[in-house]
Order: structure tokens, then C-alpha cells, then sequence
């Protein structure tokens, strides 16, 4: 488990606002956008945003997905994507996404076991089974 600082020096309350928000169908934009300025060594944030502009049709989706893979890919990055998310994050950067399902668990399972797991719990609850990011 992670001490209460190192979980306020990652995105991880970011991200389960956000997860939750999502399944309430509350606006998520607002939260992402705050943790893609605010951690900027983390990828996972601007996947899940990527995900919820091309929700919406959104054209920044692809700019999004774009930085989310350079982040990933920068010396500094202190958590790599999941192969899920980078998967998605690669389909929507190259225009290939044609849909998606929720603000799904984009988050690795390492290190991040909270946000995983809080997401988990909110798709259980709806009966959902995921491993990761989904493209319909």
C-alpha cells in the first residue's frame, strides 16, 4: 500500500474522480485536465482525457493521445501505460478509434492498484468485467 504522500504526488485521486464521475455521468473534462497539467510525468491522464474528448468527437482527442504516447516514452515518466492504454491511445493518435466505453481503468496495474481497483469496484457494481481499455 502507498503512503498517504506518494498517493498525493500521482494522479490517483485525479483519476478515480474521474472514473467515478464518469459512471455517475458527471463532467470529467475539468478533472483530467487538472491532473495532465498537475502531473506531468504521468501518461494515464491524458489517455483517460484523450478517451473522454473522442467520446464526445472532440478533435483535440487525437493531440491528447499524442502527448499521453510521448509522456509515456519520455526519460522522466515515473509510471509506463498499461499495454490497454497505450493500445487505445495509439488507435485514437492515428484516427483507427472508432469508439470507446466509459473512462475505462486507464491506468497500469502496477503501482496504481488504487485507481485500478476503485475502478474495478464501480464496474463490478454494474456487472461489467474489464481488464482494460476497450474499443468498440
Amino acid at each position: 500500500a502507498k503512503a498517504a504522500g506518494e498517493i498525493f504526488q500521482a494522479p490517483t485521486v485525479h483519476l478515480v474522480a474521474a472514473a467515478v464521475a464518469s459512471r455517475l455521468g458527471l463532467e470529467t473534462v475539468d478533472i483530467l485536465w487538472d491532473a495532465v497539467e498537475t502531473f506531468p510525468a504521468h501518461p494515464e491522464p491524458c489517455v483517460m482525457l484523450c478517451v473522454e474528448l473522442h467520446r464526445a468527437g472532440h478533435g483535440d482527442a487525437r493531440k491528447m493521445a499524442e502527448l499521453a504516447l510521448r509522456r509515456d516514452c519520455a526519460e522522466g515518466c515515473l509510471q509506463r501505460l498499461c499495454d490497454d492504454a497505450r493500445d487505445i491511445a495509439e488507435l485514437i493518435a492515428a484516427g483507427r478509434a472508432q469508439g470507446t466505453r466509459g473512462c475505462a481503468p486507464l491506468v497500469a496495474r502496477r503501482g496504481d492498484e488504487a485507481a485500478y481497483a476503485a475502478h474495478a469496484a464501480v464496474a463490478a457494481s454494474d456487472g461489467e468485467r474489464k481488464s482494460g481499455a476497450q474499443v468498440a
